[in-house]
């Protein structure tokens, strides 16, 4: 349920700002759509429309670019990433405030009732929710990691390498002249 609630965070957030981010950055710098292919790139799949309709920019104004097309692509998704990974972690400590914000109510509902006994029970209740709580928040922090993994830190491989590979095929081309 949890990585189907993460998906569909995701899945949000990637339609908002396709369309309410980039479909006015587009028309503000373009004033109309150049491409049908490019424009419903961006905002559907913001993440390949992105780096696609900047690398086309870029052709268009000065008839080349120093790097490939995934360059900009996996350059322009990192940005993007970051973006839904702060959305994710603010949910995240939202509802771990509402979570923990009810921890102690165990011992509140034993204190109210007439029978002494039931303290302990609330006790454990409460000991309880803390230690679930503490549980589910050391799995969401890993699965956070193995997401920001995912998210950031491949994306910014593969540019670095993009990156690495065009800088040796210059330093080969400036040795062979």
């Amino acid at each position: 349920m949890i990585i189907l609630s993460v998906i569909g965070i995701y899945l949000i957030y990637i339609l908002f700002i396709g369309i309410f981010f980039f479909s006015f950055k587009y028309y503000k710098t373009e004033q109309t759509i150049i491409e049908n292919k490019e424009f419903t790139l961006l905002i559907f799949f913001p993440i390949i429309g992105l780096g696609n309709w900047l690398y086309n920019k870029e052709l268009r104004k000065n008839g080349t670019t120093k790097f490939p097309k995934e360059w900009f692509i996996w350059k322009n998704a990192i940005p993007i990433n970051i973006g839904y990974l702060v959305l994710l972690a603010i949910i995240g400590f939202i509802l771990h405030g509402i979570a923990t914000g009810n921890i102690g109510g165990g011992m509140e509902w034993a204190n109210k009732q007439d029978n002494a006994s039931l303290i302990g029970v609330g006790l454990l209740t409460d000991i309880a929710s803390g230690i679930a709580i503490l549980f589910v928040t050391v799995i969401a922090v890993f699965g956070f990691g193995i997401l920001a993994f995912f998210l950031i830190f491949i994306p910014k491989y593969q540019v670095k390498s993009i990156e690495r590979k065009y800088f040796q095929e210059q330093n080969e081309l400036n040795k062979s002249k």
